[in-house]
């Protein structure tokens, strides 16, 4: 196992409507009163390379029908635009990979906090789907977002996290030591 971070979120920064409206924010979304700009990229777990081949798609808990499907360029990199106050599940597949998902709530106790937006830049690491791995420890959520009026910004639970953390570490060692046993190549 390397010593990469799992998910390295990323800053959550207010952005004021100008940057949406030069990001793809359409007359339909300007009527909502939400507004999160999502961007960033998915990258391969063992070898840290930016996956070019993955999609990303935004699901409301509460609304099956509500799904926001991000955009991916040719270099990798994603973006898409939440406008609902609702908690969504952000989701990354890739081919040969283990999904792996974040959860933003967007439910805040005040709308006009939405008044310039907010941008969320998200790097996620893929697992590869390697032969014989049990995932069934490993949360498919890995990471939770929420409003904190404290600080007026969206935070991470880096406690949920961390315990996210330590189940695929332990999930990996154990793979680690089927597969030194089973190749014969196991220390004394």
């Amino acid at each position: 196992m390397t010593g990469r971070p799992l998910n390295s979120f990323g800053r959550i920064v207010r952005v004021p409507v100008l940057f949406m409206c030069l990001c793809a924010w359409s007359a339909p979304s300007a009527a909502q009163d939400t507004l999160l700009y999502v961007f960033g990229i998915a990258k391969d777990y063992f070898t840290g390379d930016t996956l070019k081949n993955y999609t990303v798609a935004a699901l409301d808990t509460q609304d099956s029908l509500h799904v926001v499907h991000g955009r991916c360029d040719h270099r990798g990199r994603f973006d898409l635009v939440l406008n609902r106050q609702c908690t969504y599940v952000v989701e990354f597949t890739a081919p040969g990979f283990i999904s792996k998902a974040l959860e933003i709530d967007l439910h805040v106790p005040d709308s006009t906090i939405w008044s310039a937006g907010y941008g969320m830049s998200i790097a996620a690491t893929l697992l590869n789907a390697l032969p014989d791995l049990d995932v069934s420890a490993i949360p498919r959520v890995f990471g939770r977002a929420h409003y904190d009026p404290a600080t007026d910004e969206f935070s991470w639970d880096m406690a949920y996290t961390e315990q996210a953390r330590v189940q695929q570490a332990a999930t990996l060692r154990a793979y680690d030591e089927k597969r030194r046993k089973s190749s014969g190549k196991e220390k004394p």
